[in-house]
């Protein structure tokens, strides 16, 4: 159930078109605290507009029931990735943006350097490292998946770059 913090909320996004992880983090009460997680799937058949309803939908209600002060995103850049998962990214990136902009919230965007320096200190940390350092900052945030994972590491960036 949410909760009302007076400390900021801060709403992260990693953003996918298959698959957008998502988390909501505060810093209150003695340390940061992971409010909720989870991860807004899209399926490959689905028509590409539809795909985006859905996402923008679920963000939608993740934004109402949370009420977060700052949505963090990560800042998508990779001049290897092929062009159809940069355009899908892409989209949700903006979707993500879009939304934070209807619902007047003001967005830092964190690469994943940015990210991994603010949470594990080191910007060429690797995945284990940053998930070790999310649990340990979490106080524990075991068992999320992946792109949750992803998202709270992208949240307290967003926390800390914000400050």
């Amino acid at each position: 159930m949410p909760q009302k913090a007076s400390a900021p909320i801060v709403l992260g996004i990693d953003p996918g078109l298959a698959a957008t992880g998502w988390a909501v983090v505060t810093n209150g009460g003695g340390g940061f605290r992971l409010l909720r997680s989870g991860t807004i799937t899209t399926t490959a058949r689905t028509p590409l507009p539809q795909r985006l309803a859905q996402a923008h939908g679920a963000l939608q209600s993740i934004v109402e029931a949370w009420r977060p002060t700052v949505v963090a995103i990560e800042a998508v850049y990779s001049k290897e990735a092929a062009p159809g998962a940069s355009f899908a990214v892409g989209a949700s990136q903006t979707l993500a943006m879009l939304l934070a902009g209807q619902s007047g919230l003001p967005v830092v965007e964190v690469t994943a350097s940015t990210v991994k320096k603010a949470v594990a200190g080191n910007g060429r940390a690797g995945k284990g490292a940053v998930a070790r350092a999310v649990q340990t900052l979490l106080g524990g945030a075991d068992g999320l998946s992946g792109h949750a994972a992803d998202a709270a590491a992208i949240a307290l960036a967003g926390y800390l770059v914000s400050e």
